[in-house]
């Protein structure tokens, strides 16, 4: 059976958060950085959120207020992974 996969795309000017709550991280993986300084999307899935905190629905919260600071054009998540904590 053939699985279509989604099409991503790319250069997508990144507007990541100036500043996250403590033991609240960001992760990239599909970006990359222009010459200028700018970060752009590079396709794929770009960014994971993750925290820290005394507990699991807590980090949740977390992890959630920082990928929702994270802007680009045509920029969704995933809301089925890790929200039957919340």
């Amino acid at each position: 059976r053939f699985v279509k996969f989604r099409s991503y795309k790319k250069d997508e000017k990144m507007e990541l958060p100036v500043k996250l709550p403590a033991d609240t991280f960001l992760y990239h993986a599909g970006t990359k950085l222009l010459e200028d300084g700018t970060l752009v999307t590079n396709g794929g899935r770009v960014i994971t959120a993750t925290a820290l905190a005394p507990t699991i629905q807590e980090a949740a919260v977390l992890a959630t207020s920082a990928i929702e600071q994270v802007k680009y054009e045509g920029m969704y998540y995933r809301k089925d992974i890790g929200y039957e904590f919340e």
